[in-house]
C-alpha cells in the first residue's frame, strides 16, 4: 500500500494455482474482473476475480514476462494489459494456458492449476507429471 510502484517479475514462471491468480488480480483492481472463461465439454463458465475494494493496491503496476512465462502468468499479464491497469514488458510469452488437476499422489491436496504444457509435462522442472483431466482456459 505504501509503495507507488509494483513490479511483478513473471519471467520463467510456468503457471500456478487458479485461486492464487484470482487473489492476485483481485488485489490489483477496485472492481470484480472476469479473467477468462473455463471451457468445459458442454458449457463455458466465467472465471471471476473478486476485488478487495479499498484495501487493494492502487499504485502503478509493471509486469515482466518472457518466453518461459506461461499459463497463469500469461493470464495475469494479459488482464493487466486489457484492463489498462499497468504496463507489460518483455518478450512474447509461451502461449499455452491449460487448467489441470494433479493427482493427490503428486501433491498434498488435489488443486486446480493453470500450467503451461511444458510445465505440465515436466520439461521445465525436470520431472514428469501427468494430469488426469485437462480443460481449456481462454
Amino acid at each position: 500500500k505504501k509503495y507507488k510502484t509494483l513490479i511483478l517479475d513473471l519471467r520463467r514462471n510456468g503457471g500456478g494455482l487458479v485461486e492464487t491468480l484470482q487473489r492476485l488480480v483481485g488485489n490489483l483492481f477496485d472492481r470484480d474482473i472476469t479473467i477468462g472463461n473455463m471451457k468445459l465439454r458442454k458449457e463455458s463458465k466465467p472465471m471471476l476475480a473478486k476485488t478487495r475494494g479499498d484495501s487493494g493496491y492502487k499504485g502503478q503496476v509493471f509486469v515482466l514476462v518472457d518466453s518461459e512465462s506461461g499459463s497463469a502468468s500469461e493470464v495475469l499479464a494479459r488482464v493487466v494489459q486489457l484492463e489498462k491497469r499497468g504496463t507489460v514488458l518483455g518478450d512474447r510469452t509461451y502461449g499455452k494456458v491449460m487448467r489441470s488437476r494433479v493427482p493427490a499422489s503428486d501433491r498434498s491436496r488435489n488443486r486446480n492449476l493453470l500450467r503451461s504444457k511444458r510445465d505440465r509435462c515436466g520439461h521445465h522442472h525436470g520431472r514428469r507429471e501427468e494430469s488426469r483431466r485437462h480443460r481449456r482456459f481462454t
